[in-house]
């Protein structure tokens, strides 16, 4: 009998951590959270199950979102590796110290990032998959930064800060889940609260696929026969884009679509895209086209820059400006 309540309380715990794993990546993607928030789980399957229950919470999440991108499954690699680190810090007990949680958080990332920067690498150009994370890997390969050094540093950004946020959720899981084993009824209090907790991950991942539901039914809600035959090219840094964001798109009267981004301006004619190296064009985040034919394109932080007849002119506070970051044009 206490085999058998030993077993269900590992099945739950497990269960619950797939729930959280699932529910956080999908809640991260839902809003473009700089983070993926699935390795919460984890932390709370290895403090009931052990290792076992935490390497099925961790490969649940790599496991589930990479049946849409079979490629991605090799990430399970990083999950195998994750699940063992967690354990062992639940084992030290350092889910039980703000402190040593934060040391853990840290090196869980640190190590995250070694092991996921060669997979980055080999399958996908260095990128991270994370919208923030790519951006800076644009910016330093912008600026001649070694590949490698690009990519770790893109995954360390949003790796170091994931862990640290997965790990302060599951610190407060943790040591909540010890109270109520402390209460006097806990032997009604723990299952209510493991209820609870799935129930929560049941519905953040409801509001997360209703968010996703709702921004698909907008982008057709004029409905009809047009939205059934439009058809959907996705254009970004696996299909020839320097970076997968865009802040601005303008058409110049040549026919060429212009795009700027953190990363910089690139040029498309319909066939290839093409990045602009003249004068170093970063951070471009608003252009406009004028009466004369001649494209306007604002930088974050260095000014103006006038595009006519294949020549750029440049200005900036020296050419009075009042400030260098120009955002949008009128």
């Amino acid at each position: 009998m206490i085999l058998l309540k030993q077993s269900l309380k590992k099945l739950i715990a497990v269960v619950v951590g797939i729930v959280l794993n699932i529910s956080g990546r999908l809640i991260a993607q839902a809003f473009g959270l700089p983070i993926w928030l699935d390795m919460t789980g984890t932390f709370v399957a290895a403090d009931i199950a052990g290792f076992p229950g935490a390497l099925i919470a961790a490969l649940s999440a790599n496991i589930f979102f990479g049946a849409s991108s079979p490629i991605r499954l090799v990430y399970c690699f990083v999950g195998v590796i994750a699940a063992a680190l967690i354990t062992y810090f639940v084992k030290k007990g350092y889910l039980l110290n703000p402190l040593r949680a934060a040391l853990a958080s840290f090196w869980l990332g640190i190590i995250c990032t070694i092991a996921s920067t060669p997979l980055n690498l080999i399958f996908f150009g260095g990128y991270t998959g994370n919208s923030w994370g790519d951006t800076l890997v644009d910016m330093l390969l912008w600026y001649d930064v070694p590949h490698w050094i690009s990519a770790m540093a893109g995954q360390a950004i949003v790796e170091v800060v994931d862990k640290q946020i997965c790990v302060l959720i599951a610190c407060l899981i943790t040591l909540s889940s010890r109270l109520i084993r402390k209460h006097k009824d806990k032997k009604a209090a723990a299952p209510k609260a493991a209820a609870l907790i799935v129930a929560a991950g049941i519905a953040l991942s409801g509001a997360s696929l209703m968010f996703g539901v709702k921004t698909s039914a907008e982008s057709g809600e004029n409905g009809g026969s047009d939205y059934i035959n439009f058809v959907e090219n996705i254009y970004d840094n696996a299909t020839g884009m320097i970076s997968s964001e865009a802040n601005v798109i303008c058409e110049t009267d040549d026919g060429y679509i212009w795009i700027g981004s953190y990363a910089g301006l690139t040029r498309y004619d319909g066939n290839q895209f093409e990045f602009i190296r003249e004068g170093g064009l970063v951070n471009v985040v608003g252009m406009m086209t004028d009466s004369k034919g001649r494209l306007w394109i604002g930088t974050n932080d260095a000014g103006i820059a006038r595009y006519e007849d294949g020549q750029y002119t440049y200005f900036t506070e020296k050419d009075g400006l009042p400030t260098n970051s120009v955002r949008c044009f009128a």
